[in-house]
């Protein structure tokens, strides 16, 4: 007969720090040691498309406040000035409205987040690399690199994109999505609905 032990809000680790960071390696040595194939297939198992089906679905629950996290992707954008650039400020001036209704982000460099002035706009910062998920993406700008509709994919249940410096205006977006036209849907990698 095996016993298991249930851990109750961690409170068999939750006697120190030090005791958890003591118990936390050797017990994970006893488990690879029992089963060697564990980390292989739990690592394998979130690359599953249903383990990213569930940890994109599950960004579209609100927090305790009942609000979804929202990014607006400016990754392409640099430290400069030009048009499509200055599309960032009008946006977030624009989204300022969603804020009762949503926790905006933006998705860009610290570099470009500091010289635009983003923190003005009260809105926090993604890094691009950071594999945060949010309900939805609105991306400013094609993406042109491959590796950028990878990591979007991955990023957000819902993904709309504008190009040429011609972005879509927030007044536009419905009460939990984005607006969508059959003809401007494709199907990514990974099977999400990409929305450009």
């Amino acid at each position: 007969m095996r016993l298991s032990r249930c851990h109750e809000g961690e409170r068999s680790f939750a006697l120190s720090d030090t005791r958890r960071a003591i118990l936390e390696p050797v017990n994970r040595a006893i488990l690879d040691a029992r089963y060697p194939e564990f980390t292989a297939h739990t690592r394998h198992y979130y690359q599953t498309p249903e383990a990213i089906a569930e940890q994109l679905l599950a960004s579209l629950l609100p927090d305790q406040h009942g609000r979804l996290d929202i990014a607006l992707d400016f990754s392409s954008f640099r430290a400069a000035h030009n048009g499509t650039f200055q599309a960032g400020p009008q946006l977030l001036q624009a989204a300022g409205v969603w804020q009762q209704r949503f926790n905006l982000h933006v998705i860009c460099s610290q570099e470009v987040y500091d010289f635009h002035g983003y923190a003005n706009f009260d809105v926090s910062r993604s890094d691009p690399h950071a594999g945060r998920i949010f309900a939805a993406i609105f991306r400013v700008g094609w993406p042109y690199d491959w590796n950028v509709i990878q990591r979007l994919t991955v990023s957000a249940p819902v993904i709309r994109g504008a190009a040429g410096g011609a972005p879509c205006p927030p007044q536009a977006v419905g009460a939990a999505g984005l607006p969508r036209d059959p003809r401007l849907i494709r199907k990514s990698s990974k099977g999400n609905v990409v929305l450009f």
